[in-house]
């Protein structure tokens, strides 16, 4: 009795464990997480540039904003790909209104400066946005009196110079 319960509880589990992947091995509902890559080699001018794309798993959810960004805060799994977050820097709170997600991170995020910091701020935000269908996404973080706040759109991440230059007429002095 003891076997055939054992094995009805092994075939469960291998049935749910792959009940999200094709019979091809290919992901049903992906879902893209940006991150910085390890390299110093960037495509400029490329759609991503420093930040690339790792495709994961969503299936069962796609809804849940949380449980995405928790995962996405944990890192990414390509070794070509690094987390821009601070070790222990959390997701504390989700708020969704009219165009705008609204995250609200552990007080580690606080310790980013500079670069990191921007590149933290792109990532999370072509992320959320990408996730979420939302047009806006605000970053709230506090620590003491340390407190950082910024709202970004897809629009605002676009760094690159599409501007054409036009030469003029060169002068001929007399």
């Amino acid at each position: 009795m003891k076997r055939i319960i054992c094995l009805m509880l092994v075939s469960a589990f291998l049935l749910l464990s792959g009940c999200y992947y094709s019979d091809s091995g290919d992901i049903l509902e992906p879902v893209e997480f940006f991150y910085p890559r390890t390299t110093d080699h960037f495509v400029y001018g490329a759609l991503d540039g420093v930040l690339a794309a790792e495709v994961r798993e969503g299936s069962g959810h796609l809804g849940d904003l949380n449980y995405l960004i928790t995962m996405y805060l944990r890192g990414p799994l390509d070794k070509e790909l690094r987390s821009p977050f601070p070790a222990g820097c959390k997701l504390e709170e989700v708020r969704s209104g009219g165009n705008m997600l609204c995250l609200v991170l552990s007080s580690e995020f606080t310790e980013l400066e500079n670069t990191e910091l921007t590149l933290a701020c792109a990532a999370l935000a072509k992320t959320c946005l990408s996730l979420s269908g939302m047009e806006r996404i605000r970053i709230d973080s506090a620590s003491g009196e340390k407190t950082f706040t910024i709202t970004l759109t897809l629009d605002s991440l676009l760094l690159a110079d599409h501007s054409a230059f036009e030469a003029s007429p060169a002068v001929e002095s007399e």
